[in-house]
């Protein structure tokens, strides 16, 4: 972006995932999701063993919490 003369958050808004530690240290800071990845590795180990052993509903829907992590690379909105 830089390469095409956009500034964050002035000209264009950037958001990431995961809520890598790295985030903070971008420039500017990386507003990003923070997904609750050792929840989903929990999870997915567990429906993987319920489906070998045949005790488990499928279709199946699980929802897990997410959040948005503001630093400062998203514009406010007025």
């Amino acid at each position: 972006m830089r390469a095409l003369g956009l500034r964050v958050p002035e000209d264009i808004s950037v958001i990431g995932m995961n809520n890598l530690p790295q985030a903070e240290f971008a420039t500017p800071p990386l507003t990003t999701v923070h997904l609750p990845v050792q929840e989903i590795g929990t999870l997915a180990l567990e429906l993987l063993q319920d489906m070998i052993a045949g005790s488990v509903e499928i279709p199946r829907r699980i929802e897990l919490a997410c959040a948005i992590v503001e630093r400062q690379s998203v514009a406010r909105i007025a």
